[in-house]
């Protein structure tokens, strides 16, 4: 098992996919709406955590393993 971040996750398909293969996520976005939706997809996955923030401007009390970003612009 990884600690991951998932960077601008959006509604957190990946970073739910990430946990359901055993890793445990945080997901960082700043769209409330995406976290609302991705909230009621994945609530069931215990290993994964939602975090609105703005990713560029969080600061993490936490180390991961693996820091992934698929489409953050």
């Amino acid at each position: 098992k990884s600690r991951v971040v998932n960077f601008g996750c959006g509604r957190a398909h990946d970073a739910a996919a990430l946990a359901q293969h055993g890793h445990v996520v945080t997901g960082i976005d700043y769209s409330p709406s995406a976290l609302e939706q991705a909230r009621e997809k994945y609530s069931s996955v215990s290993t994964l955590s939602l975090l609105e923030a703005d990713a560029l401007k969080t600061n993490l009390d936490r180390r991961f393993d693996i820091a992934f970003e698929h489409t953050l612009f």
